[in-house]
């Protein structure tokens, strides 16, 4: 194990130093000899003894890589088009200072979570920002369309199968909205982020003469962070595609599972499962990474709930915001059942702080202790108490570190995840990849719509929702 990605001894320690590993682990918490010996936690020797599995269930991924049936640790930048991606971004960054994004589950919840974690500042300052519409909610799209300028505005449409019902319904409103606006370039506004070979997104970029990106076709949506689903929003808000995948590749590797802190990760949640938890939840103090644990709950959920000869498998992902969610979830981890697992995330950087003034008059006495005191320094303590409650409790908290947040250390964290969930199905004998339960609910909706190739789910509509308005 390389102790600088993962800590496990006994003793407490301060706050990592910087080291090469973008994300390290830290998982004393969440074994007995820090849990006041729970008797169902899992022991240092457990993971000893597992980690030695590691290669070999790795080996299982990398056989599917190569294959060519997953492909999202390849972070492949000429296979995955990367500097067409930055090339496409400078050409819309010339006609348009916003980037509508449409796009649902992996194809939204990436591109959102690195603008909250990374370009706010940019678009304080007056640079380019992403519009996200990722829902059929007429009143909320109708009002963003009506808040944008349409000389100002470029359009990225993604779906890797192209035939994604909520993303096409969006197209096609806002394609009428932009070309109705922008007749004589509506087309160089345009980009379809897509499979590279089929789809029908593929054959209306061929059909129209619209600009498109590929989805490499071995990456499933959830894992599409890295590539241009993500890269291309990155890349118009004014970051580094490179930095990202420079972090991704720092973070861990298949071929190197052992020392890999994504590996460890996995294996503690595994070895916890085997002693009843069933929630694994996701919190920071850091108020940018809280839409990344809106893209951790989809991934976690797609991939591990699944169907299995012995029984249902699956993790209940939760993402959580600190301190807001202190004062409303904590108390269920606290007191509530003891079958969820914390993974908190610590940024060791310091953001531009607020010191507290001692105010005037009876104001001065409200709160006079806090007079002089940074938003950062509570918000370290908020945190730090809330491991210490849990743990205190027997209940268990992995910490991971980094050491700032920006694109280095964003993709870091995106592919950390990615890795950790792939290891963790296959630790439990599961397909992280496909998502059949999705796809059940895409065909009755269908059904429901008459589209078609339904008809065969419709027939038994009438039965499973007799009596529903």
């Amino acid at each position: 194990m390389n102790d600088s990605a993962s800590s496990l001894a006994p003793a407490p320690a301060p706050a990592p130093a910087p080291v090469s590993v973008p994300v390290r682990v830290d998982l004393r918490f969440a074994l007995r000899s820090r849990l006041g010996e729970r008797a169902s936690a899992p022991s240092l020797d457990e993971v000893t003894i597992f980690r030695a599995r590691a290669q070999p269930e790795a080996n299982k991924l990398l056989k599917l890589q190569q294959e060519g049936l997953v492909g999202f640790a390849r972070l492949d930048s000429e296979a995955w088009q990367v500097d067409a991606v930055v090339a496409c971004a400078a050409k819309l960054r010339g006609l348009a200072d916003t980037l509508l994004v449409l796009g649902i589950g992996g194809s939204a919840l990436g591109a959102r979570a690195l603008q909250d974690a990374l370009a706010d500042d940019l678009h304080a300052l007056g640079g380019p920002r992403l519009v996200i519409l990722d829902t059929l909610d007429p009143r909320h799209v109708l009002g963003r369309l009506a808040r944008l300028d349409s000389s100002r505005t470029a359009l990225a449409a993604i779906s890797k199968s192209g035939g994604t019902l909520e993303t096409i319904s969006l197209f096609k409103l806002v394609q009428a909205w932009l070309s109705e606006r922008q007749p004589s370039d509506w087309r160089e506004r345009v980009v379809l982020v897509t499979d590279p070979e089929t789809g029908a997104f593929r054959e209306l970029a061929e059909s129209e003469g619209l600009t498109s990106l590929p989805v490499p076709a071995d990456v499933g949506g959830r894992f599409s962070v890295l590539t241009a689903v993500g890269l291309l929003p990155a890349a118009f808000l004014g970051l580094s595609p490179a930095d990202f995948l420079a972090g991704a590749r720092a973070s861990g590797r298949l071929t190197e599972a052992a020392s890999d802190p994504a590996w460890d990760y996995a294996l503690v949640h595994h070895l916890w499962w085997r002693e009843g938890a069933r929630v694994s939840a996701l919190m920071s103090y850091r108020e940018g990474l809280s839409t990344l644990g809106d893209w951790f709950v989809q991934l976690w959920a797609e991939s591990l709930g699944k169907l299995r000869p012995e029984g249902a498998y699956g993790w209940t992902p939760l993402a959580l915001r600190g301190p807001a969610d202190q004062h409303s979830i904590l108390q269920l981890l606290q007191e509530g059942p003891r079958d969820k697992l914390l993974t908190m995330i610590r940024v060791h950087e310091g953001e531009p702080d607020v010191e507290i003034p001692v105010g005037q008059g009876a104001i001065a006495s409200l709160g006079a202790d806090l007079a002089g005191r940074c938003f950062r320094e509570i918000l370290s303590a908020e945190e730090a108490g809330t491991v210490a409650a849990l743990v205190a409790d027997g209940r268990p908290v992995i910490e991971l570190h980094i050491d700032k947040l920006d694109a280095h250390h964003f993709g870091a964290l995106v592919a950390f995840f990615q890795r950790a969930v792939a290891y963790l199905g296959v630790l439990a004998g599961i397909d992280p990849f496909d998502q059949p339960g999705v796809e059940a609910g895409k065909r009755f909706a269908s059904a429901i719509l008459g589209r078609p190739g339904a008809a065969e789910t419709a027939s038994g509509l009438a039965e499973v929702l007799d009596g529903r308005e």
